[in-house]
This record gives C-alpha cells, sequence and structure tokens, in this order.
C-alpha cells in the first residue's frame, strides 16, 4: 500500500551531518536499442539482477511521496532508458524547491515536452543509431534551454568511426564524453586504440576522455572492506525496490521498498565487487572522508562483522 505525506517517517539522524541526498533513480529497466556492448544488461545478466521481479512502476505522484523524506535531493536518472517511463515528464516537473534532476537518456524518444526546471544537465548518450532523430531531439533540447552533453561508448574496433561522429558533433559546438567499452573481452591497457583516443580528444575541441576509476581500463573490480552507499546515496528502481547501490541492484540484492526502507546512519560492511557505475565511484571521495570519520576502532569492528 501507498504511503501518504502524513504517515512518513521522521528523516534519518543522517540529514543532520548532510543536507541532500543522491538518489540513481532507474524508472525503466528496459531499453529499445539492445546494444550488444551494453555494460547494464551485461551485468544484470552476469551478476543475477536480471532475475529479479520487478512489479508495476509508480505513478509520478507516488514518487513525489516516496522521495520526500530525502529532500532536499538529486536525482540521478538513468536506465534502461529513463525516457521509456510515461510519468517521466510529470515527475520531473513537479520536483518540489531545491530538489534538482540529471538524466542520461539515448534521447531518441519524444522529448518535447519535458522541461528544464531544476535540471542539473542532460547527457545524450549515442549509439550509432538513429543519427537523425538523435540531432534533432538534441536541437529540442537545446532551443529548451537543456542543451545536453554528448556521450559515447567507445568499442576498439570502431575508433575511426567514432572520430567521423567527434567531428560532426564538435562541428555544432557539442562537447563530447568518449567512454571506452567495458567488458570481459576488453583490455585497453597500452592499447593503440586508447592512444588513437588521446589524439582524437587532443584534435577536437569540446572532447572529454573519460580516463578515472568509474571506467576500468579492464574488467576487473576493486572490493571495498565497509563503504557508505545506503547513507547518502542509493539506487531505486521503477516499482519502488531499493538498493545500497548500483552493484547491489545488478545483484539483485535490495534493502526493501522506497516507502518502508531506513538509509543507514554509518559505513557498512561490504566485502564485494564494486562494479562500473559512474555514480558509485563518484561517492568515493565521500565514503573515505565518511569512513575516516567513523574512526579506525569502529572501523575494524565493521569489518569483523563480515
Amino acid at each position: 500500500m501507498i504511503g501518504s505525506l502524513n504517515s512518513i517517517p521522521e528523516l534519518c539522524i543522517w540529514r543532520q551531518v548532510e543536507n541532500r541526498f543522491l538518489i540513481l533513480f532507474i524508472p525503466s529497466m528496459k531499453c529499445q536499442l539492445h546494444c550488444s556492448y551494453c555494460g547494464w544488461f551485461q551485468n544484470l545478466k552476469e551478476f543475477g539482477g536480471d532475475k529479479l521481479e520487478v512489479g508495476r512502476d509508480l505513478k509520478w505522484f507516488e514518487w513525489l511521496v516516496a522521495f520526500n523524506p530525502y529532500r532536499p535531493y538529486t536525482l540521478e536518472i538513468t536506465g534502461g532508458e529513463p525516457l521509456l517511463y510515461s510519468d517521466f515528464s510529470d515527475l520531473v516537473a513537479h520536483l518540489p524547491w531545491l530538489c534538482n534532476w540529471s538524466v542520461t537518456s539515448n534521447t531518441l524518444l519524444d522529448v518535447s515536452n519535458i522541461t528544464n526546471r531544476n535540471l542539473n544537465g542532460w547527457t545524450a548518450s549515442f549509439h550509432f543509431k538513429e543519427k537523425k532523430r538523435f540531432f534533432d531531439n538534441c536541437k529540442i533540447l537545446t532551443r529548451s534551454g537543456m542543451k545536453p552533453s554528448i556521450s559515447m561508448v567507445v568499442q576498439p574496433d570502431r575508433v575511426d568511426e567514432v572520430e567521423e561522429y567527434v567531428k560532426e558533433f564538435t562541428e555544432q559546438n557539442q562537447s563530447v564524453n568518449l567512454l571506452r567499452e567495458l567488458n570481459p573481452k576488453v583490455d585497453w591497457r597500452g592499447s593503440k586504440e586508447w592512444n588513437r583516443l588521446e589524439l582524437i580528444r587532443d584534435k577536437y575541441p569540446h572532447v572529454n576522455l573519460v580516463d578515472d576509476d568509474s571506467i576500468p581500463k579492464v574488467y576487473q573490480f576493486p572490493i571495498f572492506d565497509i563503504c557508505t552507499a545506503g547513507m547518502n546515496y542509493f539506487a531505486v528502481i521503477g516499482d519502488g525496490q531499493v538498493f545500497r547501490c548500483y552493484s547491489d541492484l545488478v545483484r539483485g540484492e535490495s534493502m526493501g521498498n522506497i516507502f518502508n526502507f531506513r538509509p543507514f546512519t554509518e559505513p557498512q560492511k561490504c566485502g564485494k565487487p564494486c562494479l562500473g557505475c559512474a555514480t558509485d565511484y563518484r561517492q568515493k571521495k565521500w565514503n573515505e572522508k565518511m569512513i575516516l570519520e567513523v574512526g579506525h576502532d569502529r572501523q575494524q569492528q565493521i569489518i569483523t562483522q563480515m
């Protein structure tokens, strides 16, 4: 049963320490493209999240009730393809004061009725398909005050093709983020393809080659003994199931439902691979800071619980 504004519990102790939640919001786990290199579907299949039982999508007004205890919050909206969620435009149009959102989308569905209210940024992920529609929608977003930045997942055997698109995008004054493909068969370490991407980055304006821990050069992932995920940051899918982080989501390890779960008030034991998700890694510095504040003795107590 969906809760009401009056039934929502008091805010957790964590809110006294930090004043914003980051919510990784995946309103649809589906995507119309089914790209062969997609890490999302690959991770779900490999780590068991594809067996997760998913119920009906919550309506936009139900999400406003569900998210209310975490105000002010930032929604990091991704997928799957988030625009497949039928209430997308209504939800972002009604976010409350001081709450904001950003989205990563293939930007091939209807964007004409989406507001730029409270928008942090729109990442248009180009997948070498339906170029005209992609360009047209980017123009619609730009005219609406939502000029997107473009991202491309680069496969080693498509570097030449990538450069052609980069040239075309930058000639239209678009910024481009190049993200290396991440799957078990690809190793970017010392590769000539990676060197080519560095040359492309240096040759064209407004090109960023993502080269940090959020996308490892090889399909290997770090393991942390303890982690702050589930405190200031959690993931939630369209039916309201909550997960400590993206990695727990693709493992299908739910913390409960958005209407009954409680965020943690201190770091928790982990000991599991931290998979390839930029939102997870974005919390790394905050994670390290909070773990240090817990103190060495408490860290050891948490670790021994594993």
